[in-house]
């Protein structure tokens, strides 16, 4: 460990639709891909069809390179594949597609009610605060600037870092070594039950659900929620939150 002594507690949060609104900033983004699509090359599909083929190439590139590979977050490829598929030429509109999307999400991204208060809170009791998120590093980093977070986060880690993705037990090792906590004194919080929840639970940490009532949980999810009483954030302004985070 790097100090003689480990630290008491650490709290991780995931990044996207845990900080922030995804949908919103990757609708927008996607539909401005569509409109250069269009513009530049007489597309005449709509972003859904654009969008269900960009997720296919990710899942793809996951089936042939395996899960813990950070190619399957590159937009410049999964455009480049789309690009190709549809009769087009990948260069130069794979790259532009992938400034395209980053400009939109980033002028569209605002923090979710109550985080900015919650982490002032966890700032003020000394409480070790970490990002862990899969994707690659620099719009992570953009992401967390342009919301106003930098000064109230102890450290980064995306899975570029961790050298594996959510929800492999090495990622959340990685993660409780960075912070140097015991992963019994950690918590995780994130939207998605599979790579935030169940996974951080798997190493010994406490998973911790966000789902805002916008968000409609599965009848699945439901089940487990209730089934393994696991701890459920559905707003950032709720005082029993930091109860629920042991920090009150």
């Amino acid at each position: 460990m790097k100090g003689e002594a480990m630290r008491d507690r650490a709290v991780f949060f995931d990044l996207d639709d845990t900080l922030y609104d995804f949908g919103v900033c990757n609708q927008a983004a996607e539909e401005a891909s569509v409109a250069y699509l269009r513009e530049q090359l007489g597309y005449q599909g709509d972003r859904r069809a654009y969008h269900k083929s960009i997720y296919r190439y990710m899942d793809a590139i996951q089936e042939r390179l395996g899960s813990d590979n950070l190619a399957c977050h590159s937009r410049t490829l999964r455009n480049a594949m789309f690009l190709e598929e549809e009769g087009y030429s990948a260069s130069p509109h794979a790259g532009r597609l992938e400034e395209i999307y980053w400009e939109v999400t980033f002028r569209y991204l605002a923090p979710e009610p109550g985080i900015i208060g919650l982490l002032k809170e966890l700032k003020k009791a000394g409480v070790y605060v970490g990002i862990g998120t899969n994707l690659t590093a620099f719009p992570q980093y953009q992401k967390i600037a342009r919301l106003g977070l930098s000064d109230l986060i102890s450290q980064i880690i995306p899975s570029e870092l961790a050298g594996f993705e959510k929800p492999s037990a090495g990622f959340f090792a990685y993660c409780a070594r960075e912070a140097d906590v015991d992963p019994r004194d950690c918590v995780f919080i994130g939207d998605n039950f599979l790579h935030d929840v169940t996974g951080s639970r798997a190493l010994g940490m406490k998973g911790v659900l966000y789902a805002p009532d916008r968000r409609r949980m599965s009848e699945e999810v439901a089940e487990q929620v209730v089934r393994e009483q696991i701890p459920v954030i559905r707003d950032y302004r709720d005082p029993m939150v930091l109860e629920l985070l042991e920090i009150s």
